[in-house]
């Protein structure tokens, strides 16, 4: 019926684009981004995603603690932009027909 994409990443803002257009994004919010390949490939007639991934910014909060004593670098994901994993999720349609109980 369809195939999704499951992209696990971290970072800011997520973006696929398919022939230079956007054709779905996300903002992170650390669960899971799927994209129904059904729809974005029949409108684009394309069989090439680009994905780009904002890194995290730091948050006024999160700018205030860097200049405090209990800093630790290294420990924010701040900067950042991974992609952890793009897997293909098939979605798969089955009519079942009931059938009389004989017995």
């Amino acid at each position: 019926e369809n195939v999704y994409l499951r992209v696990e990443y971290a970072g800011d803002i997520g973006s696929c684009f398919a022939n230079g257009k956007l054709v779905s994004d996300n903002f992170y919010n650390g669960t899971c981004w799927e994209i129904g390949l059904k729809q974005v490939l029949e409108e684009e007639k394309t069989h090439e995603l680009f994905f780009l991934i904002t890194p995290k910014r730091a948050t006024p909060t999160q700018a205030a603690q860097s200049s405090a004593m209990a800093f630790i670098p290294g420990r924010s994901e701040v900067g950042q932009a991974i992609i952890h994993s793009i897997e293909a999720v098939v979605e798969y349609r089955v009519s079942l027909t009931p059938v009389a109980n004989v017995g």
